[in-house]
């Protein structure tokens, strides 16, 4: 991946850590649930591309706030590795949250890291942690979007995909919903059904990152180049949301 000169590096000065994670002391500050306060990172849903200088300072402000911003810290890593593809950085920061959080999603950054590193064993290491932890039914359906997008991807269960698909649709019929839906199905080989849904209820609809890049993989295996390259042009623009192996696909479709 190309490297972005993002000003992330400068941004974690001297050892590479944030100024405030060398202030918070684990146990004195943290805590092991990483508390944080409310409303002080930037991170949204819908991040562009032309802003990613804007999420290191912001973060960098966060921190200044509030030195235990856990998120803060993950999103620092996050940019360091989709902008700069600094995984060494990245890795530094998600497992100093990783040891601070007991929050599944730490395990998720981590095995998009490693899938990033083409470590595939270990990216289905922590995505099987991560799994394990998040179908407990304390924490309901909550990160059926990430279940989904595992069971499609390097953790193959199409089947799971379009159980849990099916339930979000039946319990807000979003075109989100339909498009996991119409991707799940895809993935089990269902073609038509997929086409069909696609169709009735994705097509001409807003989506967002994720949305845009299944429909870009769908169109592009029924070989419909014009509509994968439509969808891949729409998801490139929201690289934010994407790990970096969706990257790289989306760039392969566009020949960047």
């Amino acid at each position: 991946m190309q490297r972005h000169r993002t000003g992330i590096a400068a941004a974690l000065a001297d050892d590479q850590r944030p100024a405030g994670i060398r202030r918070c002391k684990a146990r004195d500050r943290c805590g092991r649930n990483g508390q944080q306060r409310r409303g002080s990172h930037p991170q949204g849903d819908n991040v562009t591309l032309a802003a990613e200088q804007d999420f290191v300072d912001l973060y960098r402000e966060s921190l200044q706030l509030n030195s235990c911003d856990l998120h803060s810290i993950t999103g620092l890593g996050w940019v360091a590795l989709v902008y700069d593809g600094n995984d060494s950085l990245a890795e530094r920061l998600f497992q100093f949250v990783h040891l601070r959080s007991n929050s599944p999603d730490i395990l998720l950054k981590l095995s998009q890291l490693e899938g990033y590193r083409r470590n595939a064993a270990r990216q289905k290491e922590y995505a099987s942690q991560f799994v394990k932890i998040v179908t407990d039914s304390v924490y309901g359906k909550m990160y059926n979007k990430y279940l989904i997008d595992l069971y499609t991807g390097i953790l193959p269960d199409p089947q799971k995909a379009i159980k849990l698909s099916l339930e979000e649709v039946n319990d807000r019929p979003t075109p989100q919903s339909w498009a996991w839906y119409a991707w799940s199905l895809y993935s089990n080989k269902e073609y038509d059904k997929a086409l069909n849904i696609y169709k009735g209820s994705v097509s001409g609809k807003p989506l967002e990152a994720l949305e845009l890049y299944y429909m870009g993989r769908m169109m592009q295996g029924m070989e419909k180049s014009y509509n994968a390259h439509e969808y891949f042009s729409a998801a490139w623009k929201n690289k934010y949301d994407l790990d970096p192996q969706k990257l790289e696909i989306i760039k392969e479709g566009l020949d960047l």
